[in-house]
């Protein structure tokens, strides 16, 4: 049975909540009916965007026991896990890379249980995105993608015969495994690109995209599914679309019941191919969305609108939808506390930079769901010219980071939701790109030092948010300065997912690429450093220790650099062990032994 649910613009999750309030499944939305009626709507929405053709239309197992202290995905609400490239339990190890998965079992000594990479088609090529485990299923999510040209006469053919321009079309690729065996027990074709997705219990949610293709009229233009080799493609009453919003692309919700047998099932509705940002609460679906107009008097306008789907028994119903100004910079600057909805938007460039801060709250009017701003506050937050550089709420706080020549770091009062307050300020050199809650009264600032607004060096900070008298950096703030010529990043700074934090042991580490510079070349360093917390002392956060898996490489030491198969990627700990992973080797530490590296395999 095909669970239909609603529409907006790009994304989507979906789950259960209790005590979600009953509300008709489809109300505001309305079902396409037939292909006249699509091409109608696609041609309101300037559908002129085509990329490839559509199908033609087709109707050693983890061990029993007391659980070992296993590391987890850094996400952002608890109970809601996100995708990575590298997950764990208590016996094994799995990773992807490029076209390949490897499973490592780490119970005694390291064995490869399972390497495999994926053989390409010609012309058609397949790399993995993510994996997610459950207690019965390992899956792997990928992208595949076929390439196109056109022949003389504007015909579709294969990219291998020569003609060009070339362009493909893609699709989103899932394999299900088996825990216990690690053979694959469904595969599944989702149509369109990735743009989220979401594990819940054991529901795996897949938003996807994909163009309508009305250049064709022998072909099918709807969205076609695969199930374990059979195509499936949903009726015209089966994709709906919302009045209000722009219809461009297919929007695909795709979920994977993961609890016995695995069950796909979609939703598809019509939305904006326009990027937009996806928020994920226990309790509802948010997704925050820009789109651009031009008028000739007023110049280009931008427009956002904030759409929420509840959980209930039915499955994801229609929550109400709110409109701001200004772009939502990632999920952090969205959140769910107590029935309200929070978010943090920047408008603007140079001199017209704008922030704010808009409160929602759900309500039923007139027996419609509707998104009723509540609170707002629009002046104060950052000096001029100053933007949104990172947001993280903690239950009725917020703290916002803004940037243009000095770290302004604001102390939001959310306890009010209609009289949102800036409680205090904090003026400091740098910025902060990622915020994490130490404890409730303290925040750890990942970013960058800054001088005369350029960037020296990787930046940790702690500060004090228990009293807004009394905000304050914690200590010294430890700086990775750059060398002369040269400088350094981590992915920590963009992907949230890439640190590990044990806070039970006062630690938290991530990979730190250098790039530093003699009087002849560039040259490349990588590390995986640990991070200490000491909360009492005048230098709160220091090295504890550097890890590197430069010694697996046998080429000369001066050409490391950080594409080869040794870049550490990751970090994971089971028990009393860190697991230190690159794409070519896993060591494994003891953590109670200043983590001395005590084995190690490689692929």
């Amino acid at each position: 049975m095909k669970k239909i649910t609603l529409l907006t613009l790009l994304f989507l999750v979906a789950f259960v909540m209790i005590g979600c309030q009953s509300v008709e499944k489809n109300m505001g939305l309305n079902a396409v009916g037939s292909l006249e009626d699509l091409k109608s709507l696609a041609k309101s929405g300037n559908n002129n965007v085509f990329y490839g053709p559509v199908e033609d239309a087709v109707s050693g197992a983890p061990e029993s026991g007391a659980q070992t202290k296993t590391s987890k995905t850094n996400v952002q609400v608890e109970g809601v896990d996100e995708g990575d490239t590298v997950k764990v339990d208590e016996n094994r190890i799995y990773q992807i890379f490029g076209n390949r998965l490897v499973v490592t079992s780490i119970s005694g000594e390291m064995t490869t249980l399972l390497d495999e990479t994926l053989s390409d088609e010609k012309g058609r090529y397949t790399y993995y995105n993510e994996i997610y485990i459950t207690d019965s299923y390992l899956v792997v999510i990928g992208f595949t993608y076929q390439y196109y040209s056109f022949d003389i006469e504007g015909r579709e053919v294969a990219y291998d015969m020569g003609f060009y321009p070339w362009y493909y079309n893609g699709a989103t690729s899932v394999w299900v495994y088996e825990l216990e065996t690690l053979t694959v027990q469904n595969h599944y074709i989702v149509p369109g690109y990735q743009l989220s997705t979401r594990l819940i219990e054991d529901k795996l949610y897949l938003i996807t995209y994909n163009y309508i293709n009305l250049n064709n009229e022998d072909l099918d233009p709807r969205p076609v599914y695969e199930i374990d080799g059979e195509k499936v493609i949903p009726s015209y009453d089966e994709i709906y679309y919302h009045s209000d919003l722009t219809a461009q692309v297919f929007n695909n919700i795709t979920t994977i019941d993961l609890k016995e047998t695995p069950e796909l099932t979609y939703d598809i509705f019509l939305g904006s191919y326009s990027w937009g940002t996806i928020y994920v609460s226990q309790q509802s679906i948010y997704f925050s969305n820009v789109e651009y107009t031009y008028d000739e008097k007023e110049g280009y306008q931008e427009e956002g609108k904030l759409i929420v789907f509840n959980f209930s028994d039915e499955g994801v119903v229609f929550g109400g939808m709110g409109s701001f100004e200004g772009y939502v910079i990632n999920q952090f600057a969205i959140d769910e506390y107590d029935g309200y909805v929070r978010m943090v938007t920047t408008q603007g460039w140079g001199d017209t930079v704008k922030n704010r801060l808009y409160v929602f709250k759900k309500e039923i009017v007139e027996d419609k769901p509707v998104l009723t701003r509540v609170g707002f506050l629009d002046e104060g937050i950052g000096k001029p010219r100053e933007r949104v550089f990172s947001v993280r709420f903690f239950e009725d706080e917020a703290t916002i980071v803004t940037f243009e020549q000095i770290d302004p770091f604001y102390l939001i009062d959310l306890s009010n939701p209609t009289k949102p307050t800036i409680q205090a300020a904090l003026e400091i050199p740098g910025f902060s790109l990622y915020q994490h809650r130490i404890n409730p009264t303290t925040v750890l600032g990942i970013g960058y030092e800054t001088v005369d607004a350029r960037t020296v060096g990787i930046k940790l900070s702690l500060y004090n948010v228990s009293n807004p008298e009394t905000l304050t950096e914690m200590g010294t703030p430890l700086v990775l300065m750059n060398s002369e010529n040269g400088w350094q990043y981590g992915e920590a700074l963009y992907n949230h997912k890439a640190i590990l934090f044990d806070l039970e042991r006062d630690y938290f580490g991530f990979s730190v690429f250098r790039i530093y510079f003699d009087e002849y070349r560039y040259y490349n360093l990588n590390e995986y450093m640990i991070f200490s917390i000491d909360l009492t002392s005048d230098t709160p956060v220091s090295i504890e220790k550097t890890i590197t898996h430069q010694a697996f490489y046998q080429a000369d030491p001066n050409d490391y650099y950080w594409y080869t198969p040794y870049s550490i990627e990751r970090a994971v700990y089971v028990g009393d062990y860190l697991y230190v992973i690159s794409s070519g080797a896993i060591t494994k530490h003891d953590i109670n032994n200043d983590f001395v590296q005590v084995a190690d395999i490689q692929f």
